[in-house]
């Protein structure tokens, strides 16, 4: 019966440090996806300006919007905007109403 209980446990701690890490880059994926709608939202008005909820989704979402203005993500972040936004042109680009 120790054995049974020992293999158990070996099984379960295979793969401890990738599954976490796995875990990490799909969280870190969805929350970088989940910027798209928000944008949308905020072009519709449905998140309207000044509102609480939108410095709320600034402080939420400020790394995301930190790498777009400041490194190298800039375009593919921005070009991701485009697919959700039409203040982006296909270059990633923020367009001036």
């Amino acid at each position: 019966m120790d054995e049974s209980t020992e293999i158990k446990s070996e099984g379960k701690r295979a793969g401890g440090f990738a599954h976490w890490m796995y875990w990490f880059v799909v969280v870190l994926l969805l929350y970088v996806l989940s910027i798209g709608p928000v944008v949308r939202f905020m072009d519709k008005g449905i998140i309207a300006k000044g509102s609480q909820v939108e410095h709320l989704v600034a402080i939420f979402y400020g790394p995301v919007f930190l790498a777009y203005s400041d490194t190298l993500l800039h375009k593919p972040i921005g070009m991701y905007f485009h697919l959700w936004s039409h203040r982006f042109n296909k270059e990633g680009n923020r367009t001036p109403f």
